[in-house]
C-alpha cells in the first residue's frame, strides 16, 4: 500500500513523474495513465462537469461521483488507476492529470 498523505508537509515532498495528462471528458470512458513510479496522481476537472467512479464499473451520465468545473483533488495510486471518467451532461469537460511521487 502506498503512503496517505497527512498534511501540507508531505503533499509538499511530492515531485511530478511521467507525462501531464490533459484529456477531454466526452461519451466514452477516460481513464488515468499511472506510470510504475507514482504514488498519488493530481487531478483537476474544467470546463464542464464529469462522473467518476471507482468501483469497477463504468460511469454514466447520472451515475458516479458527480465534479463540477473547478474540481481538484489528489489520489492514491490504487484510486487513480481504479478511475473512470464520463462527462456528466451535454458538453465534454477537461480532465488534467499529473502523476506524482515521495
Amino acid at each position: 500500500m502506498g503512503r496517505n498523505i497527512r498534511n501540507v508537509t508531505d503533499q509538499a515532498n511530492l515531485v511530478p513523474v511521467g507525462v501531464h495528462q490533459s484529456e477531454a471528458i466526452s461519451t466514452s470512458v477516460v481513464t488515468i495513465t499511472v506510470p510504475a513510479t507514482a504514488t498519488h496522481v493530481q487531478y483537476t476537472i474544467s470546463g464542464q462537469p464529469v462522473r467518476l467512479r471507482m468501483d469497477g464499473d463504468d460511469p454514466d451520465a447520472s451515475t458516479g461521483l458527480y465534479l463540477g468545473a473547478g474540481a481538484s483533488g489528489m489520489m492514491r495510486r490504487e484510486a487513480a488507476l481504479a478511475a473512470k471518467f464520463i462527462r456528466a451532461g451535454a458538453s465534454d469537460g477537461q480532465l488534467d492529470a499529473q502523476p506524482m511521487a515521495y
